[in-house]
């Protein structure tokens, strides 16, 4: 067979090729992917432990939507979306470089015992922190178990006004909290700056007009990730009171269910 018509033999053999998608079509291909890969991304995050397929995939959309980062600027306890200091942190830039606001060096407050043993032997600074420190734990009422507990300013220049963040965890201060549990020290610090910067947002509206639509968005899809953590509370209480089975095997009755653990559904505001 000649080489002319081996090749319309091959060419008469291959697929069709398939029409190129229009530009509507690339655009949700690509929501879709982008989609896949934040909700990828959510299921590795610590705070991601109760969340469904489902509840990602509802968190992937809202930080599309928003623009968000899901990791670098949400975190989700007991179903509830918070926007994280990051976030806050990074739409502040302009007023920070503007010296319009000034953040203070984080200023941690949890009771520690090296402070206590220095106190011990007679060092002063170590006296004065320790006094220093209590004071304002019994101002801020904070736990005194916490493993780690931050307080953070941020002052509106002009004005000489000073707003403060202060937050605690570890120690089992707070229920269902696996990233404070995991690092305490850190997630103190992201929560009390969070909320300073919230307090900055109240008080300058042009800063924190920005973040309306964010916070509204997120209560509707809180409330999805609520009621599915409720639901798999539900389904978790129904199969722990299965009635036991006999099996032929052994002849003694055996719970239907094995390893079920109970959700804690205590929403408590811990960002």
């Amino acid at each position: 067979m000649s080489n002319e018509s081996t090749s319309t033999a091959m060419a008469t053999t291959e697929a069709p090729t398939r029409p190129a998608l229009s530009a509507e079509a690339q655009a949700r291909v690509e929501e879709r992917r982008l989609q896949n890969a934040m909700a990828t991304a959510i299921r590795g995050a610590t705070w991601s432990k109760d969340l469904s397929a489902a509840g990602a995939r509802a968190l992937a959309e809202y930080c599309r939507q928003n623009r968000l980062d899901p990791i670098r600027h949400v975190e989700v306890l007991g179903g509830r979306i918070y926007l994280n200091a990051e976030l806050y942190r990074e739409r502040a830039m302009p007023l920070i470089q503007a010296g319009v606001v000034k953040c203070d060096e984080p200023d941690f407050i949890n009771a520690d015992a090296r402070l206590d043993e220095l106190a011990k032997q007679g060092d002063t600074w170590a006296k004065e922190e320790s006094s220093r420190r209590l004071r304002l734990r019994i101002q801020h009422n904070v736990p005194e178990k916490a493993v780690a507990a931050c307080l953070f300013r941020i002052t509106l220049v002009e004005s000489g006004m000073t707003v403060v963040g202060v937050n605690w965890c570890g120690g089992g201060v707070r229920q269902r909290d696996p990233v404070g549990d995991s690092e305490p020290t850190k997630t103190a610090q992201t929560r009390a700056e969070r909320r300073a910067w919230t307090r900055v947002a109240e008080v300058l509206p042009s800063y924190g007009r920005q973040f309306e639509a964010m916070q509204a968005s997120a209560e509707s899809v809180s409330e999805t990730l609520v009621g599915e953590i409720e639901d798999m509370e539900a389904d978790a209480r129904a199969l722990q009171a299965t009635p036991a089975i006999a099996t032929p095997a052994n002849g003694y009755g055996v719970s239907a269910v094995e390893d079920v653990v109970e959700l804690d559904l205590s929403h408590e505001d811990a960002a």
